[in-house]
């Protein structure tokens, strides 16, 4: 029902670019999931507060090589009791390395981290948080026609994304890529 947004943009360089934000929300038809004994998802609809923090960075080392990162802070209630939504993490953090070997070749190293959240509105189902690698190489045989490869979850970790519901161990993907 009532939202609020600030953002601050820096960007003192060509080459380096941050922004910082925050928002507020109060929402009377927040959805929210949980979850029953058979592990079935259940829609439900609650009254919330959220309140975000966030950064991004942008540097371009060179011509051939870009750090990214984001971090999200994130505060959120249920109704007016002081109880977490469902599955929205307190702290979500990801960063990638971009190093171009050429105009045609590429790879991209990434991290992320998702913090602990909880699986019920009572709080008693704790899920702890995780690390994700991620590796991708990107080759462009033409200006619109390129293929990849993409690795994630390299470390082969137990990440369960929600209650009863493990994410794949270390997967691979090929692609061709076309724009046009």
């Amino acid at each position: 029902i009532a939202m609020g947004k600030v953002l601050f943009n820096y960007h003192p360089f060509t080459y380096i670019s941050a922004t910082f934000g925050a928002s507020y929300s109060i929402n009377e038809n927040d959805i929210s999931y949980t979850n029953d004994s058979t592990f079935r998802f259940n829609p439900e609809y609650v009254g919330s507060n959220r309140l975000q923090a966030f950064a991004q960075l942008f540097w371009d080392i060179n011509d051939l090589q870009r750090i990214t990162a984001d971090l999200n802070f994130n505060i959120t209630t249920q109704d007016s009791t002081d109880k977490q939504l469902t599955y929205v993490p307190t702290v979500q953090f990801a960063t990638n390395y971009h190093h171009y070997f050429t105009k045609e070749f590429g790879t991209i190293i990434g991290a992320k981290y998702i913090g602990n959240r909880y699986a019920d509105f009572a709080n008693s189902i704790e899920l702890d948080g995780y690390f994700d690698i991620t590796f991708r190489a990107e080759y462009y045989f033409a200006e619109s026609l390129g293929a990849f490869v993409n690795l994630e979850n390299i470390f082969n970790q137990e990440i369960y994304i929600w209650n009863g519901y493990k994410q794949r161990g270390i997967f691979a993907q090929l692609g061709v890529l076309y724009t046009f």
